[in-house]
């Protein structure tokens, strides 16, 4: 799944019933993905199995790495929501894995490609 810079495509998926934060944003690893397109990312279907109020249960072959920082997930969340933009993420595998054992803040670099969304042409008027 890593590509030859290094990079690992995950999935950006709205976790909207998370009464900590309304914005929150999962970043998930999955056996499905391939690349970095726009294609794949915030699919509701994609590694989704149930959900128990703010539990999540992912179909196999996925594993959640945890959420994007609640300012990021703020304006991420009302952009992609309203539909105005369409975002695919990449992560560094190697960092990912120096946060999650300690040898680091916890935090890990995240590459965020922006695409038009459908309601794209409509963000001049939106108020």
């Amino acid at each position: 799944l890593v590509n030859e810079g290094g990079i690992m495509p995950v999935l950006l998926k709205r976790v909207k019933n998370l009464p900590v934060d309304p914005n929150a944003v999962s970043v998930i690893v999955s056996s499905s993905t391939r690349d970095c397109s726009q294609d794949v990312f915030l699919q509701d279907d994609l590694c989704h199995g149930s959900q128990s109020d703010s539990i999540h249960f992912f179909q196999e072959g996925c594993v959640q790495l945890g959420f994007l920082p609640r300012s990021t997930a703020s304006w991420f969340a009302t952009l992609s929501d309203g539909g105005f933009f369409s975002f695919a993420a990449c992560i560094w595998p190697r960092e990912m894995l120096a946060a999650a054992t300690g040898h680091c803040d916890g935090n890990a670099k995240l590459a965020l490609y922006v695409f038009e969304g459908p309601r794209f042409s409509m963000l001049s008027s939106a108020p």
